[in-house]
Order: structure tokens, then C-alpha cells, then sequence
């Protein structure tokens, strides 16, 4: 090797502990140090660069580690880094809660998130009318009471007016406006059956289910009169007659009575006044006839009218029908939505509605007419 160079192999990797039949891996570099230049002898030829590069790229080569060393290695398997563990979710909390059914009353522990989840656990069955307190969707508490009331589903029967109708016929044979009864209509009886709903003895609902005419009631027949009226003519006024002129009578001659021979003298009487004669009256002015006044057109009567909400519902009958709590079946009425003026006329066929505040109930396709069915309850007029 020339002067001033010296190379000599060092391991670069510190060494692997490895288990038994495992090939190890030991690079060696090659490690130059320069020293002083000194002149090349015969000896020791010049050592090219290409010599230095080549002998710095000597590739590592793997090598064996004998069974008889491998005692001298120490081997510790890598343990897998620990994986972090999610933060358990809390068990929630079970409450104390009393619950009282039919006469019963039972305490238990629940973790349920609603009341009505309570009562399905313990397979109490709520029917439509019955009341649940707190209500169904109420999260159970600590020391909480449920309590299921039971309602009271009963039908009730009763007799109700049914009142007459009236029918008007038109006729020729009285003037137009004249009215003249037929025929007086008379009232019947309807019998009625409801079912009513209570709680702890009070009602709390009430509809009607049926109904049955047990005395039919009776039309009132009236003709109305088409016939056209002529205007009275008024009579001409008599001319009064002039008045006769009076003519005054013409006063008498005194008369000369013979000489008597003259009595002693008497006192002379006061002279009586004298009493003018009565004036002839005037004769009266004949008075003019009276015109005939006309006969008063009698007044309409009064049209029937029920302000309130009306709702609505399906009925199983076509055409447009309506329910109402009095009215008797067959009854036209005319039913105006206050909010936009729009009418619609529809026969009752049906009993209801039971809710206070409302005056009709309509069916889908009446109900259209006056607003959405999404409004649910529109303010109305009823006449009839």
C-alpha cells in the first residue's frame, strides 16, 4: 500500500441478536486513514483512486451465526406495542318506580328510557280511552308513580225532538208575496244512542253511534204566490160645490097704532134682548176617497244561523254530507268558511261533532271545497 494510506476492515452495524438458524448480516467497511506522504517505494506500488472506490463498495455479506455461538446472544422477542383500549360506556342507572293497575301496585327497579316501556315490560296492556300519568313518553325517575286508570266504555240510550220541515209550493192563485199554509207540520221523536267514556265515575266523552225514528215527524206545507199585482189607480177628487149666496131678510115696517087714551103711566119693562137669528151653515166639502192602501207582503221568516268551528272526517256515503248534533237527517244547510267566503251546500247525514267549539262536522270531500284538509278546523257560518 503506498505511504500515507492504511485501510483495515471495522463492522459498521453493531450486531443483531438473533435466534438459533437466523443468518446475520455484518457489513465491514473499509476504513483509510492518511498519513504523512511519503515517497512510493518499489514495494509498495501507488494505490489508485479507483482502488479506494472500489475497495469502499465492498457489499456486506451475510454470514451465519455457528450453533456453537449462539449461546453467547441474547434473544428478547419485540413485544407489539399495547393497544389503547376504549373508555367503557357507563351502565345507566336502574330507579326505583311504583306502579298501580288494575287494583294492583308493584315496585321494581327499571333502566327503561320511557314509561310506556315500563308497562310493555310487565305486559300491561293500555287501551284507547284509558289515562296513563305521566304520559307514555315521560322518562322514568326515582321514586316515580305510574298510575293506568282504566275508562269506562258504556252506551246510553234517549228520545229527542225531531223537528218538522217546511215545503214551499209556488201558485198562481195568490199574488207574488203571499203566503198560505196547506197544511201545519208537526213535530216527531227520534230515539238516540251514544257511547259515553268515563274516568273515575266523570264523562269524558261522548259520541253518538246511532239512531232510530221511533214517530216520524210531519211536513209543513205552505204556498208561496207567483201572481203579478197591479198598482192601485187613485180616484179623481170630487170638486166641492160653491156655496149658495146668503141673502139677508128684510127687515118689517113699523106699524102706527091708533091713539087709546093715554093709562096712567107704569113702569116700562126692561125690553128683552133680541136673539139674533142662527146663520145657515155652510155645507160640508165632500171628503175625497180613501186610496186602498196595499196589503203589507208578509216578512221572510228567519233564516237559522250557527257560527263555530267545523271540522272533518271520512264518510262511507258519497255526495256531500255533513254531521250535525240536531239538524234531522235530509236537511240542506249552507256552510261559508269565514276566513275566504267560499260555500258549500251539504246534506246532514250523521250525528256529531262532540267537541266544544264546533258546530259541523264535514266529510273530505265538502271539507275541500272550503279550505285544505291539512287546515283541520275552519271557522264557519251554518244557515239553513
Amino acid at each position: 500500500m503506498p505511504s500515507g494510506l492504511h485501510t483495515r476492515p471495522r463492522p459498521l452495524a453493531a450486531r443483531r441478536l438473533c435466534a438459533a438458524g437466523v443468518s446475520v448480516s455484518l457489513a465491514t467497511a473499509l476504513v483509510v486513514s492518511a498519513e504523512a506522504p511519503s515517497a512510493p517505494t518499489a514495494a509498495q506500488p501507488a494505490l489508485a483512486a479507483a482502488d479506494v472506490r472500489a475497495a469502499a463498495a465492498v457489499p456486506a455479506r451475510p454470514e451465519r451465526v455457528p450453533a456453537d455461538r449462539q449461546d453467547r446472544f441474547a434473544f428478547t422477542p419485540a413485544r407489539p406495542a399495547p393497544t389503547p383500549t376504549p373508555a367503557a360506556t357507563p351502565a345507566p342507572a336502574a330507579v326505583s318506580v311504583t306502579v298501580i293497575v288494575d287494583g294492583a301496585q308493584l315496585q321494581l327497579a327499571t333502566i327503561a328510557d320511557r314509561v310506556d316501556v315500563v308497562l310493555g315490560g310487565l305486559g300491561v296492556v293500555v287501551r284507547p280511552h284509558d289515562r296513563v300519568e305521566p304520559a307514555p313518553d315521560t322518562v322514568p325517575a326515582e321514586g316515580m308513580a305510574i298510575v293506568v286508570t282504566r275508562a269506562e266504555v258504556t252506551q246510553e240510550a234517549r228520545v229527542e225532538p225531531l223537528p218538522f220541515a217546511t215545503v214551499e209550493r209556488p201558485t198562481g192563485s195568490l199574488a207574488a208575496g203571499e203566503r198560505r199554509q196547506v197544511r201545519p207540520g208537526a213535530g216527531g221523536q227520534v230515539e238516540v244512542t251514544d257511547e259515553v267514556v268515563r274516568l273515575e265515575g266523570q264523562e269524558v266523552a261522548r259520541r253518538r253511534v246511532g239512531e232510530r225514528v221511533v214517530v216520524p215527524a210531519t211536513e209543513r206545507i205552505v204556498e208561496v204566490g207567483t201572481a203579478a199585482v197591479d198598482e192601485p189607480v187613485p180616484a179623481d177628487e170630487a170638486a166641492p160645490e160653491p156655496e149658495a149666496p146668503v141673502e139677508p131678510e128684510p127687515e118689517a115696517a113699523p106699524s102706527t097704532p091708533e091713539p087709546e087714551p093715554e093709562p096712567e103711566p107704569e113702569p116700562e119693562p126692561e125690553a128683552a134682548p133680541s136673539t139674533p137669528e142662527p146663520e145657515p151653515e155652510p155645507e160640508p166639502e165632500p171628503e175625497p176617497e180613501p186610496e186602498p192602501e196595499p196589503e203589507p207582503e208578509p216578512e221572510p221568516e228567519p233564516a237559522n244561523v250557527q257560527e263555530g268551528g267545523a271540522s272533518w272526517y271520512d264518510h262511507p256515503e258519497g255526495g256531500y254530507t255533513a254531521a250535525h248534533r240536531s239538524l234531522p237527517f235530509g236537511t240542506v244547510v249552507t256552510v261559508t268558511n269565514l276566513a275566504n267566503d267560499r260555500q258549500v251546500q251539504v246534506t246532514i247525514a250523521d250525528r256529531g261533532p262532540y267537541v266544544g267549539g264546533r258546530v259541523i262536522d264535514l266529510n273530505r270531500m265538502a271539507f275541500a271545497e272550503l279550505a285544505p284538509t291539512s287546515a283541520g278546523v275552519i271557522r264557519v257560518r251554518v244557515e239553513w
